[in-house]
């Protein structure tokens, strides 16, 4: 087994820098069988700010509890395993957002553990946050692993970071739940985790950009500005709603600005918590029309798009160039399918079943790399 956690304690080499860039975070584990726990840390940055890199390696530690006692069982760390653009030039959507995906199997014996990571420090900019700058997230996944249960916790495809104002916005997210275990969603805090402080020793410890190991719980939550709170994260008429069966979000809102947003889903087994995963993302609100790509400069590569019942029809000249692959994205740049082409058709049909209602960006990418797009909206 490759990757099993080595318990002992690692200790990284520190960047003082100022660390203002931090925007989101998920975090879950899966059981693989024997007592190997595949648990996954996905990390979200703003590559515009002056803030550091994605720590490579990032410093986790194990807690254990047990009897009410909460100790240090291990500490590893973690590369990543990919670096990916969420944001940016070059899928066409404002401001610039990495995504780094951390992976790592670990070798826990039955017990209930909390595996975590915590940096400082958060994007400035933030609105809902109190003193954004100096704080940072704790990410964490708790894994109940007693009694032989062998759990998955539920996974999130994508989250939204980008919004219009005054135009109604609703998100559903894509959720693979393995177990069939039920599951409730409800907006919720956001647990802080380091410091400000940037010189050797304090650096690594509870207060610090990068403690080294990660602090132990219990955790504190993030403070929010008046007059936000977890269950307002902003400024919305109607209210912000989310609905705890399906996780669907809904809000319309009525001010520019970036603000955190904290989502926690929890499982149920025979009517019975097991456990419950947190996730956090910045929404970024603008006035700009947000598409996920450019229309191309060249006249000649453009398509037609119109419904045709339960299908979009798209169609297109096959002189120079062809299509071979459609995109569909929702209002948040979410890709919801993707369609390969094989010449020399000149048509698609792309099915809208389950495409939700509201403008819709399609990018057709052609046989000689370029790209060409249109939006529509789906009622």
């Amino acid at each position: 087994m490759k990757n099993l956690l080595p318990l002992a304690c690692f200790f990284l080499s520190v960047q003082f820098m100022q660390a203002a860039h931090l925007i989101g975070f998920q975090a879950s584990h899966k059981c693989l069988g024997n007592n190997i726990y595949e648990v996954t840390f996905v990390i979200y940055r703003d590559c515009n700010s002056n803030g550091a890199p994605f720590d490579s390696p990032m410093q986790c530690a194990i807690y254990k509890s047990a009897a009410g006692d909460t100790t240090l069982y291990g500490s590893f760390q973690a590369s990543p395993n990919a670096i990916e653009m969420v944001a940016g030039a070059s899928n066409g959507l404002p401001g610039c957002i990495e995504k780094a995906t951390y992976v790592k199997q670990l070798n826990l014996p039955p017990g209930r553990y909390t595996v975590v990571y915590q940096r400082c420090c958060l994007a400035s900019d933030i609105l809902n946050i109190l003193l954004p700058e100096n704080n940072g997230f704790t990410v964490y996944t708790d894994i109940n692993a007693d009694n032989g249960l062998c759990n998955a916790t539920p996974q999130v495809a994508t989250l939204p970071f980008f919004a219009k104002i005054f135009e109604p916005f609703t998100f559903s997210p894509l959720v693979t739940e393995t177990d069939g275990d039920s599951l409730r969603f409800d907006l919720c805090g956001i647990y802080n985790g380091g410091g400000p402080l940037l010189l050797a020793p304090e650096v690594t410890g509870c207060d610090g950009a990068q403690p080294n190991p990660p602090c132990a719980p219990p955790y504190n939550l993030l403070a929010y500005a008046n007059p936000y709170s977890d269950l307002a994260p902003l400024d919305s008429d109607p209210a912000v709603t989310l609905d705890p069966l399906d996780g669907t979000l809904t809000f319309t809102p009525q001010k520019l600005g970036r603000f955190l947003v904290g989502l926690c889903i929890s499982e149920y087994r025979n009517d019975t918590l097991i456990g419950t995963g947190n996730m956090a993302f910045l929404l970024t609100v603008t006035d700009d029309l947000i598409i996920p790509v450019k229309e191309a400069p060249d006249d000649n590569r453009a398509f037609q798009a119109r419904s045709n019942g339960d299908f979009l029809q798209i169609t297109w000249e096959n002189d120079r160039a062809f299509v071979k692959n459609i995109d569909l994205f929702d209002n948040t740049g979410r890709l919801l399918s993707a369609t390969p082409t094989e010449p020399p058709t000149t048509q698609a049909l792309l099915p809208l079943n389950g495409t939700p209602n509201g403008i819709i960006f399609l990018r057709a990418t052609w046989s000689d790399g370029k790209t060409s797009a249109k939006t529509f909206v789906k009622d």
